[in-house]
Formats: structure tokens, C-alpha cells, sequence
């Protein structure tokens, strides 16, 4: 993942394909194309995430940023986990 990955993250946000939190994420699973887990994420956030992705069968990436970076990117202080609803966009981010 590269910088272009947080821009893209950034654009999916706005363009409302992205859910946080894993309370969000866990109520709207049913729309998930792929999730990203921050660096430094708490391990019960990675746990519950890492169940929750098995059971559905959605895709996991571990971002190569921390949680405030990625929160940035989201326009928010900090954000360990995100959902992104669109494929071709969770491809994209994953992917640069």
C-alpha cells in the first residue's frame, strides 16, 4: 500500500463506500467487499475483525499505516479498522 492507497481510501470515504468502526462493520457485514486493519490496532479489534472476516468469507489487509494515518485519510483522529463496500475500490486501495 502506498500513499495512493490513503487517497483512494480518502475518495471511497466521501463517496460513502466506506464503513468504520467494528461495530459498523460488523452491522452492515452483508455490504463489505474488504476490510483494512490499522498497523497498531488493539487485539480485540483484530480478533473480533479476523472472526467476523472468516465467518463471511470478506477479504482481510493489514494497512501498512497506523491508525492515526489512517484516520487522517478519513478526515477522522483515528480509525483501526475500515470497511470498504465497493470491490473494484477495495481492490485498488489494496492493490497500490
Amino acid at each position: 500500500m502506498t500513499e495512493k492507497a490513503l487517497s483512494t481510501l480518502g475518495l471511497a470515504y466521501k463517496a460513502g463506500r466506506v464503513v468504520y468502526g467494528v461495530e459498523s462493520i460488523r452491522h452492515e457485514a452483508g455490504r463489505c467487499a474488504g476490510l483494512l486493519v490499522a498497523e497498531d490496532a488493539g487485539a480485540a479489534a483484530v480478533r473480533e475483525i479476523e472472526f467476523l472476516a472468516a465467518k463471511t468469507g470478506i477479504p482481510i489487509a493489514r494497512a501498512p499505516y497506523s491508525k492515526e494515518t489512517v484516520g487522517r485519510a478519513l478526515g477522522k483522529q483515528v480509525c483501526a479498522v475500515v470497511a470498504v463496500t465497493d470491490k473494484r475500490l477495495y481492490q485498488l486501495i489494496v492493490e497500490s
